[in-house]
């Protein structure tokens, strides 16, 4: 298991999931980010748009987000990746908060380069 910490949430990776939990680590209201903001990935992944790392489950109230998971991009990867093209590709479903960073794409077992911190 690897557990990575974000602003609003924290990962914990096991197998072949992505479990994120609300973070209260650092302010009381980045934890209620969380909340809504795994709420939002799930919302968001129900719409199967094929740039998003698929979610499986998110409990009541966004406690608990279970989503597929992916390997980090690589600097290489990373340099691949036509931002706005990602994004009007992914314009089909809304306007995606997808940050222009590294750390909000993956690689799913696939070998396809999605979204996987979409909130």
């Amino acid at each position: 298991m690897v557990i990575k910490y974000g602003t609003t949430r924290v990962c914990f990776l096991i197998g072949n999931y992505c479990i994120k939990l609300p973070c209260f680590k650092w302010q009381w209201t980045h934890g209620l980010l969380g909340l809504i903001n795994n709420t939002n990935e799930y919302k968001w992944s129900k719409l199967k748009n094929k740039n998003l790392a698929k979610c499986y489950f998110k409990s009541w109230g966004g406690f608990v987000l279970i989503m597929e998971r992916c390997r980090m991009l690589n600097n290489t990867e990373w340099n691949t990746i036509n931002y706005n093209k990602f994004i009007t590709e992914s314009m089909d479903i809304g306007n995606l908060p997808i940050e222009n960073k590294k750390d909000s794409f993956g690689i799913t077992k696939n070998g396809k380069i999605v979204a996987i911190d979409y909130h």
